[in-house]
């Protein structure tokens, strides 16, 4: 341990002795003076030194306190954290669980919406087959509703005999089908499967039916009762006009064919000479319609009472070549002779 107290006093001496001038005693005074002092300063350079390795350490302890503090946050935080993951995980699973039911019923839902969707497509085509079948029974109803303020055997149409006659002809309507052993007759086509005929009654208890031909005008039966008085082409006009009316019966493709003979001029035709000409204008014979709308026979009847000047042979020759030339307007609109049912047949009431 340092005696403070002896150094001190061998300053004070060393002092004394100089201030007396015994240098010499002074020199060795104050050589003791040093030698203590050199011991105090390194004394005090070691307790520096070990207050500075003090502090330093202080410093590191401090820092490694606040490692260990922070350490310690981290472990707490990891817990934390592993807490949190773990009640990550539950809820994850949790999550998973209720996806699989969601998802589960998700499936079901779209089996479900799938099944309801086959049945609204089925319900469709349901309905649109009843809403087809509707339409067809209010166009039957609205048929026999027509049909019925037209009934069997109404007369529609009433001409005189010819001349002085006093003989009244009839012409009745009748909602039944006509069936022909052949559908051509001289030079001329019937139509098969209307679900309507005509039928002529004359006053004098004479009947017959009524073919209907693909110009849509008669053709009557040979019945030499019948005919001596029979008003001719008033009686034809006004069957084609009744045929006209009940268009709606008829194939299309017929009345468009009608239409194109009315259409087609006769007098115009390559094959036609002047007589011919001449001849059918006299006898108004103007359109394909107007020659073919009546038998051959007829036809050259219908000449001869117009005083035309032509020959019969002229004649004939001139029908089958326009009987030709319709031929192939014809095949425009219809079937050859009806070798196939028509698709526009009517039952008939």
């Amino acid at each position: 341990m340092i005696d403070f107290h002896k150094i001190s006093s061998h300053l004070v001496a060393t002092l004394s002795l100089i201030e007396e001038g015994n240098l010499a005693a002074a020199k060795h005074s104050f050589n003791s003076f040093l030698s203590m002092y050199s011991e105090v300063e390194q004394l005090a350079l070691n307790f520096v030194d070990e207050e500075q390795a003090h502090q330093i350490s202080k410093l590191e302890l401090n820092v490694l306190k606040q490692k260990s503090d922070e350490l310690d946050k981290a472990i707490r935080d990891l817990e934390k954290s592993r807490d949190s993951a773990k009640r990550l995980r539950e809820e994850l699973d949790t999550f998973k669980s209720r996806f699989s039911s969601v998802e589960a019923i998700d499936e079901s839902w779209n089996k479900t919406i799938s099944a309801h969707k086959k049945e609204i497509q089925d319900s469709t085509i349901i309905i649109n087959q009843l809403s087809q079948k509707n339409r067809e029974l209010v166009e039957s109803n609205r048929t026999l509703k027509e049909q019925s303020q037209l009934s069997s055997g109404v007369v529609i149409g009433a001409l005189k005999g010819k001349g002085k006659s006093k003989l009244k002809y009839e012409l009745k309507l009748y909602w039944e089908s006509l069936r022909y052993d052949s559908l051509t007759f001289d030079g001329t086509r019937l139509i098969d499967n209307l679900p309507f005929h005509f039928k002529i009654y004359g006053s004098n208890g004479i009947s017959v039916d009524v073919q209907i031909t693909e110009t849509g005008t008669g053709l009557l039966p040979a019945c030499e009762e019948l005919s001596k008085e029979y008003p001719g082409k008033p009686m034809n006009d006004l069957i084609h006009q009744q045929f006209l009316k009940l268009r709606k019966y008829v194939d299309p493709n017929i009345l468009l064919f009608i239409q194109d003979l009315k259409n087609t001029p006769a007098t115009t035709l390559k094959f036609v000479d002047g007589d011919v000409k001449k001849a059918l204008q006299r006898a108004k014979k103007i359109t394909l319609f107007d020659v073919l709308s009546t038998t051959k026979n007829t036809f050259l009847k219908d000449i001869k009472e117009a005083k035309a000047k032509v020959s019969e042979d002229d004649l004939t020759i001139f029908y089958v070549s326009t009987y030709a030339y319709a031929t192939k307007m014809r095949e425009k609109h219809l079937a050859s002779d009806y070798k196939q049912e028509p698709t526009y047949q009517i039952k008939s009431k």
